[in-house]
């Protein structure tokens, strides 16, 4: 049988309450704990570990408790004006509690460390919502609403304003960040203290031992870390900066400009357990900025540098060795350089210093021969024309020049229009006059005549003369008439003359031989034959006959 028992008075106990069973019921008033006794506390005994609940100044404290209990507690906090604040509870099957966005000045301790894994154990956040987040917000002490910190977590990024590839709705964003109203002109700054390692990892199982300040991970595996000096080091194979406009990798060593200072910014390159093979740096020269120079080594000795896998010219690799083929000096091609080993032929003048030798031998010698090689010779003087039978005698005097090397003498027949070299006379066959005999003609006519000195460079002007010829081709020798029966046999020798036309016989036949004369002879043979049978006439044979047999020459 239930008793029940109503009391309208305070109650002060002392001692425990227990109850075994039934309900202690406040209707319409307080349940009061003390706040200046730590020990005033209400116990609840569920199965398996108590919990406490303690007054607001002082703690509110849980223990373990075991999923899946029946058990399911929790309290409300409210304001001397009855506003609820906050809720704070455990349910059965891990079901959180609520909570007020409220203000809540008290303390909430995990006793023994829950861990917080995909089953929900700890204290969990649910925003309830698939487009909403789940957050702690950290207040000012003034402008609540504009100046605070916050953990936030999004479990669709792209409700907030990441996109990320894939169609998942499950792109999970947790954000930890400040705000203030006056960001323009205060700082909002997000520190990470009280560890001496920050690991980044994509979610994995791998065991890993952080060695650096700052790691980046993939999946257990580390891609670039940040070490206690601020060394950044990437063990992917690349280092991008994009940049819509001007992208830059600013170096920049001895920050506090000390003057004296030797710090200089370089780039190295390392392989085989960190050996510098080469580098690039800035050698800077303290005492004048525009002697700053980019240099661009290995640690020490020769070296070469290439582009596009050709070597580059330089002062440490240049000269005879090189193998650097330019295509100008100071701009100028290499086919306009003359070469020591082969026969070179310039376009160009070439001047030397006066008092320099070639061979040992001073240039001005060279000058003067040159000079003496290239003047234009003086012609040769008083050309005289003889004719001698059947040739004409050309006799002149040398040229007074010294470059003269030889003399041309050249004929035109008939006209001075058409002229050929008939002979060459070598200087050293002149003394002082030379004659040379003209038997290129071959008639009775006119005969010019031009004669030349020859330098090696240059022909002097020319002498010229002519000549009429007169003389005539002797006539046959050796004639010889011998009488026949009824005719004459006629033979003579033939003048060996290049201007023979030919042989003429006449004969002139009478009674009388006082009568007989040339002119009234009769032409009976004309040719080049050297003899004549001539058939006396049936009218002439008791007649005198005579012959005139004579040369033509050709005209």
């Amino acid at each position: 049988m239930a008793v029940y028992h109503d009391i309208d008075a305070n109650v002060r106990i002392n001692g425990s309450l227990t109850l075994p069973s039934g309900s202690l019921t406040l209707n319409d008033g307080k349940f009061t704990l003390p706040v200046g006794d730590s020990s005033n506390k209400i116990e609840l005994n569920g199965s398996g570990t108590a919990y406490v609940i303690g007054n607001e100044s002082y703690y509110l404290k849980y223990g373990a408790h075991a999923r899946g209990d029946d058990l399911s507690i929790g309290h409300k906090f409210y304001r001397g004006n009855g506003e609820l604040i906050a809720n704070i509870g455990y349910g059965g099957d891990g079901t959180p509690g609520n909570r007020l966005d409220s203000y809540f000045a008290g303390h909430v301790e995990i006793e023994q460390g829950l861990a917080i894994n995909k089953n929900g154990d700890g204290i969990t956040f649910n925003h309830n919502s698939s487009t909403g987040y789940s957050g702690i917000r950290f207040e000012s002490a003034s402008n609540t609403n504009s100046d605070f910190g916050f953990i936030r977590y999004y479990s669709d990024a792209s409700n907030y304003r990441y996109d990320i590839d894939g169609s998942s709705s499950e792109n999970s964003l947790l954000i930890i960040g400040t705000e203030n109203d006056e960001a323009a002109t205060a700082g909002e700054i997000l520190a990470l203290q009280g560890g001496n390692k920050i690991v980044l990892d994509v979610n994995t199982t791998a065991a890993h031992t952080p060695t650096s300040i700052v790691e980046f991970m993939d999946r257990g595996t580390l891609r670039a870390d940040i070490d206690i000096y601020g060394n950044f080091t990437s063990y992917g194979n690349e280092i991008r900066i994009k940049h819509t406009g001007d992208a830059s990798l600013v170096l920049e060593s001895d920050t506090d400009n000390d003057s004296g200072e030797v710090g200089k910014p370089q780039v190295l390159f390392m392989q085989d357990g960190g050996i510098t093979t080469a580098s690039i740096y800035l050698d800077q020269d303290t005492t004048l900025a525009s002697n700053n120079k980019l240099v661009i080594a290995p640690p020490g000795g020769s070296y070469d540098l290439f582009i596009h896998n050709q070597k580059i010219l330089h002062t440490g690799n240049m000269g005879s060795g090189s193998g650097i083929d330019a295509d100008k000096l100071r701009g100028i091609t290499g086919d306009k350089f003359a070469r020591k080993d082969i026969d070179v032929t310039f376009n160009g003048n070439i001047t030397m210093a006066a008092g320099k030798t070639v061979d040992g031998v001073e240039i001005s010698t060279f000058k003067q021969s040159y000079d003496e090689h290239v003047a234009v010779p003086s012609p040769p003087q008083n050309l005289r024309l003889q004719e001698i039978l059947d040739e004409v005698q050309i006799t002149f005097d040398e040229s007074s020049s010294s470059n003269v090397t030889h003399y041309e003498v050249w004929s035109s027949i008939g006209d001075d229009t058409s002229y050929g070299l008939i002979s060459v006379i070598n200087q050293d066959e002149v003394n002082g006059s030379t004659t040379v005999l003209d038997s290129s003609y071959a008639s009775k006519t006119t005969v010019y005549y031009k004669v030349v000195a020859v330098a090696p460079a240059h022909k002097s002007t020319e002498i010229t003369g002519s000549i009429s010829l007169q003389n005539t081709v002797g006539n046959p020798a050796n004639l010889l008439i011998t009488p026949e029966f009824d005719s004459y046999f006629i033979r003579y020798d033939l003048p060996r003359d290049r201007r023979l036309s030919h042989i003429e016989i006449k004969c002139h036949a009478v009674s009388d031989v006082n009568s007989l004369n040339e002119s009234n002879a009769t032409l009976i043979y004309s040719g080049l034959s050297d003899s004549f049978i001539y058939d006396i006439k049936e009218n002439d044979l008791d007649k005198y006959h005579q012959f005139w047999v004579s040369s033509i020459t050709r005209s």
